[in-house]
């Protein structure tokens, strides 16, 4: 069964080369690192060591690795209504990983909140590239900084990526991290966002 997780992304032994925690991912080692092996695919949330992750994982796989506190579960029916607990948990999740997660509101579903953090993960994979994907993009500020006193290769790195994306630039020099990764995520509107094992 296809399962969704928000979970860090670690560095291989090399040094460069980045997957997913908690699973198997550098078949060249020998000795093989252990990890859950099973089919998965990932959207990283630029140099930013966090991603979306889509696996097809066995029950007892998934059992354990929701054991782990870095882990974000979705359910496995994503079209079932959040309650104010799960947003709430959500929340906290998003905001202790680098992610607003203030938006979130009655009537959402884990479908509509699963793309919304994965688009604005797409949007930031765009920003660290124009950036030469520098190890903290967003080293000195934090989600609540105002785009008017964001460094200037971030400022610029912000917009180019709306314009690379075919977005509309509508941020003010009020308005501050999280609001901008927002207004970037909705701009994905309802296009289909792919994974290796399944459409999102």
């Amino acid at each position: 069964m296809i399962h969704f997780y928000l979970l860090p992304i670690e560095i291989g032994t090399n040094g460069t080369s980045r997957g997913p925690k908690y699973f198997h991912w550098q078949p060249w080692l020998d000795p093989d690192p252990p990890g859950i092996i099973c089919p998965w695919s990932m959207k990283d949330y630029g140099s930013i060591n966090m991603a979306t992750l889509a696996a097809d994982i066995t029950q007892a796989d998934h059992d354990t690795l929701i054991l782990n506190s870095d882990v974000y579960a979705f359910p496995e029916n994503l079209d079932t209504t959040m309650t104010l607990a799960n947003r709430q948990a959500l929340n906290t999740y998003l905001e202790d990983h680098v992610l607003p997660g203030d938006w979130l509101a009655a009537g959402d579903t884990f479908h509509a909140s699963a793309r919304i953090i994965t688009a604005m993960m797409v949007y930031n994979q765009r920003v660290c590239a124009i950036l030469g994907y520098p190890t903290n993009p967003y080293a000195g500020i934090t989600l609540n900084t105002q785009y008017r006193n964001i460094p200037n290769p971030l400022h610029d790195a912000l917009s180019r990526a709306s314009t690379d994306l075919g977005y509309t630039w509508t941020v003010g020099n009020n308005d501050q991290v999280r609001k901008i990764l927002k207004i970037m995520a909705d701009q994905w509107g309802s296009q289909p966002i792919y994974f290796g094992l399944v459409v999102l």
